[in-house]
């Protein structure tokens, strides 16, 4: 192999992005829902609410396995970014210089 490996923290960075936007996914209906019992007030009941909440349980279903994906992303990423730092230090340790 050659050329120069050269790393600047943007894999790690990259993970933990990864790692937080799994978390956002199913916090975004959570908020939705907020703004709307804000502006409906008194108003929201009933059916109108019922729906929300089935489809914000549908959300949550289908929004967890892509944000557990997003996670083991973001773990494999900082896991990469360490082992390259890991295996660079053990490699310095070569050249006496």
């Amino acid at each position: 192999m050659t050329g120069t490996l050269r790393y600047d923290r943007t894999v790690g960075d990259t993970g933990t992005t990864h790692m937080s936007k799994g978390n956002d996914l199913i916090q975004l209906f959570e908020d939705l829902k907020k703004q709307a019992k804000n502006i409906l007030a008194d108003d929201w009941l009933g059916a109108a609410a019922e729906a929300f909440d089935t489809a914000q349980q549908r959300w949550n279903a289908e929004a967890q396995p892509l944000g557990d994906a997003h996670v083991r992303a973001g773990h494999a990423a900082t896991q990469a970014a360490q082992n390259a730092f890991d295996t660079d230090n053990r490699v310095r340790g070569l050249f006496h210089v």
